[in-house]
């Protein structure tokens, strides 16, 4: 490959590297996560391996986060790639994707994928077709399509009533029957559409060590996950139609260059701090401090004192809240709805003053519980934070705050990853945000100037505004340099395109330049026109006389320089007599 293909090839690949760090190989795989715009996200893997071999494991990943998550995915595989499509509910280490499917089970997970594919029913419709079980033709006539379906869904309801069977009543894992057209199907599954022996070869090979896997959280898709994302329906590892595939809710980008995708990781620090700003609680009475902190659960007394202090000693003197104290750790807002989750969390201390808490308010919480409880209410207001910083914020110990962020990542509440700061994390619905505002601020950085600042642009680069035109003959030199090669008419040059341009033209009205300029438009006319002028007449072809003419006149006897002949009286049509008078 050579020339342009060869330079778009290679900067197709600079900007994969600029983006990610390094170009996804056989040796090196990336696993590559990125919100979409219905706030689910995308797992790619770019894994240059063929189609059937990503065909396998993509039908195996799917199956294993069935089973993991109870939620099915849409998936899709091609030569270079899958993509998971992972819903609003899901948050996880991606390195918890490496280790999902081992290869001792590989093979077993596989057939119960594939089980459920629209490519087991293909391939067993083929060999009932092929093996005369089902006949294609009968008594000399095509038997319809929709009647060999019929008939091949009945034959496997009889071999395998497993698969057919209802899903209310269906095990978990199906045993497929001993009998020689399911044994074909699926050899036909595991070799001919997917490569199960090479794919068995590759997850020993990531086991081992041979090849490495990296993970990467961005915040919009990588120049090589843009292939996959808009596959063709027959990449689909799942039945759900084209309008309906999640992929397809992604924003992509046109071109990207490798200066556009410089580290796609990288959040935007102000994108940060404004989720920050907007999603701290706005209080501007004590009944909007109460709702806040029936969010928060708790809030540190020395955040609240700087702008509530007067409401909340409203709401402690009408028993709606109170302060919890203990020795060597921060005090506590906290709503009277709420005492009971910060007593369990925050055990050994006192309340100064204690809220009014009649029996329906009160509740037992265990100590792990409470302490989720108030971990949840910080990340909704925190941003990305630290597990240190938490324990700070709350007077909780840094292991109790880590577990409550793994069972809070479990449920989908949270992501963790380097954000501002490595090791963060962040809930998942303010990651979202910032997300979307990082991408709205390098949108803005390319956004096309207003249409009023374009057309200024154009008068003063032209030096056709009124400050900017150009003075003496000079200017008209220039001017008619700037316009070279613009075709147009001579009339408009003189009137209208270089008076505007040059004040010195507009005055004396001369277009003549003090450096040698041609005119090549004007000079072929000039050439046209005496050329025309030199040659002799043309010979016209005389019109066809219409019908009433011929009989008097006759064309070819009239010369050209003639026509039309002179005027004269031509005889008035006679009418037709009436037959009945």
């Amino acid at each position: 490959m050579t020339g342009r293909p060869a330079e778009q090839a290679a900067a197709y690949a600079e900007a994969q590297r600029a983006a990610i760090g390094f170009l996804p190989t056989r040796e090196k795989i990336l696993f590559e996560r990125f919100f979409d715009d219905t706030g689910g996200m995308q797992l790619v893997i770019h894994a240059p391996y063929g189609s059937r071999i990503n065909r396998a494991w993509g039908l195996a990943l799917r199956k294993k986060f069935c089973r993991s998550f109870d939620f099915e995915l849409q998936a899709s595989a091609d030569d270079d790639g899958i993509v998971l499509s992972i819903g609003v509910q899901h948050s996880f280490p991606l390195e918890q994707m490496f280790k999902m499917v081992p290869s001792k089970s590989a093979k077993d997970t596989l057939i119960q994928a594939l089980l459920a594919a629209p490519m087991f029913q293909l391939r067993w419709r083929w060999n009932l077709g092929r093996s005369l079980v089902v006949p294609r033709m009968k008594s000399g006539k095509k038997v319809p399509p929709p009647i060999q379906r019929f008939r091949a869904d009945d034959i496997l309801t009889a071999v395998f009533p497993q698969q057919t069977a209802c899903f209310e009543h269906r095990p978990p894992d199906l045993e497929p029957p001993d009998h020689p057209l399911i044994h074909q199907t699926l050899h036909d599954c595991l070799t001919e559409a997917m490569d199960v022996v090479r794919w068995e070869e590759l997850l020993r090979d990531i086991e081992s060590g041979k090849v490495e896997l990296v993970a990467k959280d961005t915040r919009e898709p990588s120049p090589f996950s843009h292939e996959i994302l808009n596959a063709n329906p027959y990449a689909f590892l799942d039945d759900a139609p084209l309008e309906e595939r999640r992929a397809r809710a992604v924003n992509l980008r046109r071109t990207l260059s490798p200066e556009d995708a410089k580290d796609l990781a990288a959040l935007d620090p102000a994108a940060i701090a404004q989720v920050r700003e907007e999603a701290w609680p706005v209080a501007r009475d004590a009944d909007e401090l109460h709702g806040a902190l029936l969010s928060l659960g708790a809030l540190p007394a020395e955040e609240g004192d700087r702008a509530w202090r007067g409401w909340f000693d409203r709401l402690a003197a009408d028993g709606r809240a109170g302060l919890w104290r203990r020795p060597g750790k921060p005090d506590l807002w906290a709503a009277a709805e709420r005492w009971s989750l910060v007593t369990a969390a925050c055990p050994g201390g006192e309340g100064a003053p204690a809220p009014a808490q009649p029996d329906s308010l009160r509740r037992a919480y265990e100590e792990a519980e409470a302490i989720s409880g108030l971990v949840r209410g910080r990340l909704e207001v925190a941003g990305p934070v630290a597990p240190e910083q938490l324990a700070r914020d709350l007077g909780l110990e840094v292991s109790a705050v880590k577990s409550a962020l793994a069972s809070l990542e479990g449920e989908g509440f949270v992501l963790a990853g380097d954000f501002a700061e490595p090791g963060q994390w962040c809930e998942r619905r303010l990651l979202a945000r910032i997300h979307r505002l990082t991408l709205e601020g390098a949108r803005k950085a390319v956004k096309p100037v207003p249409p009023e600042t374009y057309w200024r642009f154009l008068a003063e680069h032209h030096h056709i505004a009124p400050t900017e035109r150009r003075e003496s003959r000079l200017g008209l030199h220039e001017a008619v340099g700037q316009l070279q090669g613009f075709e147009i008419a001579a009339s408009a040059w003189e009137g209208d395109i270089l008076p505007r341009a040059s004040r010195s033209t507009s005055r004396s009205g001369s277009t003549r330049c003090p450096s040698p300029a041609s005119w090549p438009g004007a000079a072929c006319a000039r050439r046209e026109r005496s050329t025309r002028a030199s040659a002799p007449p043309p010979r016209s072809r005389a019109p066809r006389p219409s019908p009433s003419a011929s009989a008097t006149t006759c064309p070819g006897s009239c010369r050209p320089s003639a026509w039309p002949p002179s005027p004269r009286r031509w005889p008035a049509p006679t009418r037709a007599r009436s037959s009945t008078r």
